[in-house]
């Protein structure tokens, strides 16, 4: 844990991941390109807080889901990734057993608003504070919440290849596919 943040240091990173004082740019899981890209944002505002005098703050947000409060969703949940991800591979019927084990930040929306409001209440002193749920899951217990079944990664690429996903569907869990692997 960071006294400069707000956020755990999660089990598999390295000690000082999360201070300010001493940031590298490197996130929990941050094998894929687009995770490597935020995490070296991350460390560009960190080190204007430290050089320049930045008043900062690093707010990570999670995969926007409905409310936590009562299940309500966003007015146009079409134009969201994340949803349309679910739906993709509720269609689909499985996921890529692989992914099993990958963490999936969850956001509710009215969980990720409260967490704002009481990040922007503190010192913009470069913190880096997590505005997605504590409770995290995995690719695996969603899949299992969804009923989806198992299957290979070249299986998968197959189906959503013959699927009657739409484009935009079908984009998503590409999207989704190249970002993990």
């Amino acid at each position: 844990y960071c006294p400069h943040s707000h956020t755990p240091r999660l089990p598999d990173s390295p000690k000082d991941d999360y201070c300010p004082d001493s940031y590298t740019p490197t996130l929990p899981h941050s094998h894929t390109p687009y995770l490597q890209s935020k995490a070296e944002a991350e460390w560009v505002v960190s080190e204007a807080v430290r050089q320049e005098r930045l008043q900062a703050q690093i707010l990570r947000v999670g995969n926007l889901t409905a409310r936590q409060s009562d299940g309500v969703f966003q007015r146009h949940a079409e134009t969201n990734a994340f949803h349309l991800l679910a739906e993709a591979l509720q269609a689909l019927g499985c996921y890529p057993a692989p992914l099993a084990d990958v963490v999936v930040d969850l956001s509710p929306v009215d969980v990720t608003a409260r967490r704002l409001v009481d990040a922007l209440a503190q010192p913009f002193d470069g913190r880096v504070t997590d505005l997605s749920s504590p409770d995290k899951a995995t690719v695996g217990a969603l899949a299992r919440g969804w009923q989806l079944q198992p299957v290979g990664t070249d299986e998968f690429v197959r189906r959503v290849g013959t699927s009657s996903l739409t484009d935009i569907q079908r984009m998503v869990t590409k999207g989704w596919l190249h970002l993990t692997f």
